[in-house]
């Protein structure tokens, strides 16, 4: 193993540390292993055995391939073997918590449905700024009417929202998002990677909203209302709201908890809880690399302080949401969220503050910002930067997204023409944002140390 993975440098400045650099460069963003498969005709009756060894922690390039040299000359350096006995699922390495399969599965047990939101193949085509460009680009290449009626706010990055073609014979993938009730949370949750994280919307969400695979778990979804007991007449054409979480599940819940008038939306915020808690991460990292989210049922009271605390957390992202779509797609569901906290930063340089952007420039040396080459934003709180939704720092990943992108292919360029003064009101409420989410994380971390794991099939005490 000679490690070197810059995908999980990102998640932390330890594992950054232990994994060192690439022996190929910084190019290269995964790690990289020599894999020996030896056959021997004697022993085709027997087991296969499994040797491993790793390079060593937080090496540099040139020491790696010195080291690797050394090896081969047979001189100072050898290779230790440490035998490796797969567990029950197959794992070699990073076996994970062997109770992590016992609790239950989100997908399987508690959502009735969850989607991996949209994949549209076609990014710059099928995503904007603005409405109104949606529907001639889309016309250039599909001829389908009413487009216009297809147009809906979705998030492609966290607080980076877009115009989306939400059609599904234009889509790639549309993964049930068209079932998916809009008007209730939505838990979007990081899968397929070493931890996770969360983010709660109430918006349709891209399939690499985190930066990375990405599962939807809505609280709610429509339906046609055409059930006996509805009372539309027989009206298939009313969309109605139905429970999204599994009442059998439900009730298992409130029986051993002893929690009689739990609600189905506690247990949505419970379950938002325990995944943003970055502990649950470093307890099931390891399992969450090639399985889905299952989550603990933890004691009554740690149950109810983790959901509130859950919620909190939602309430917050969604407000700072809606204030994002309100300063880039200029959709205001409130004016007040103009008004919403924000941290001061400092800015510097003589420009004009109704300026349209044309580029951004992050400078790492003093942290900083630079606006078409005049004005500086410095003055983030320790750790303001680092925070991550996913595998994407906030703030970094907005002003990104945010500025003219241009696409070659195409010929398209995305630009959201936001000011100068309206970036800076930007990074004001988001760096606010950065740090309660911080605080409400350390928050859960402490809940969830303290809990206790609940049976759901032992008897009620």
């Amino acid at each position: 193993d000679l490690k070197g993975s810059i995908n999980n440098g990102m998640r932390s400045v330890e594992l950054r540390k232990k994994e060192g650099e690439n022996v190929f460069g910084s190019q290269t963003r995964l790690g990289v292993c020599i894999i020996f498969l030896i056959k021997k005709e004697q022993t085709l009756d027997k087991k296969a055995q499994i040797f491993y060894s790793e390079i060593g922690d937080g090496l540099k390039t040139k020491e790696k391939l010195r080291k690797l040299k050394s090896i081969v000359a047979v001189q100072d350096d050898h290779v230790e073997w440490k035998p490796i006995m797969p567990n029950e699922r197959y794992d070699w390495l990073n076996q994970g918590d062997t109770n992590f399969h016992k609790c239950p599965e989100l997908r399987k047990e508690i959502f009735n449905v969850f989607s991996n939101g949209v994949l549209t193949g076609k990014d710059y085509v099928l995503y904007d700024f603005a409405k109104e460009s949606i529907v001639g680009k889309v016309q250039k290449y599909y001829n389908i009417e009413n487009l216009c009626n297809y147009s809906k706010i979705t998030f492609y990055r966290p607080f980076v929202p877009m115009w989306l073609c939400h059609h599904e014979n234009i889509l790639k993938e549309i993964y049930k998002t068209a079932f998916i009730d809009t008007d209730t949370p939505i838990i979007t949750t990081l899968y397929g990677n070493h931890g996770t994280d969360l983010f709660i919307t109430r918006y349709i969400c891209d399939s690499k909203f985190h930066g990375h695979q990405t599962m939807l778990y809505p609280l709610r979804t429509k339906s046609n209302g055409n059930g006996l007991f509805d009372s539309d007449n027989g009206d298939s054409t009313k969309v109605v709201s139905i429970p999204n979480i599994n009442a059998e599940f439900l009730q298992k819940v409130c029986e051993a908890l002893n929690i009689p008038d739990l609600t189905d939306e506690d247990l949505f915020y419970y379950i938002a809880g325990v995944i943003a808690a970055p502990r649950y991460s470093e307890q099931y990292g390891d399992n969450l690399v090639s399985s889905h989210h299952r989550v603990p049922i933890f004691d009554s009271e740690s149950f109810q302080k983790i959901a509130a605390v859950g919620r909190k957390l939602g309430e917050l992202q969604m407000l700072y949401q809606d204030y994002m779509v309100g300063m880039v797609l200029k959709v205001w569901k409130d004016e007040n969220l103009r008004n919403l906290p924000e941290l001061q930063l400092q800015i510097t340089g003589d420009a004009d503050m109704d300026k349209v952007i044309e580029y951004i420039r992050y400078d790492s040396r003093d942290k900083s910002f630079i606006i078409n080459g005049v004005v500086k934003i410095s003055g983030f709180p320790e750790g303001a930067l680092e925070h991550r939704i996913g595998v994407l720092p906030v703030l970094k990943t907005v002003v990104n997204r945010l500025q003219p992108r241009h696409d070659e292919k195409t010929g398209i360029t995305l630009d959201p023409k936001l000011t100068i003064g309206e970036m800076y009101d930007i990074m004001k409420k988001l760096t606010h944002y950065c740090v309660e989410a911080d605080k409400i994380k350390k928050e859960l971390n402490m809940l969830y140390d303290a809990a206790t794991i609940v049976e759901l099939d032992s008897p009620r005490r």
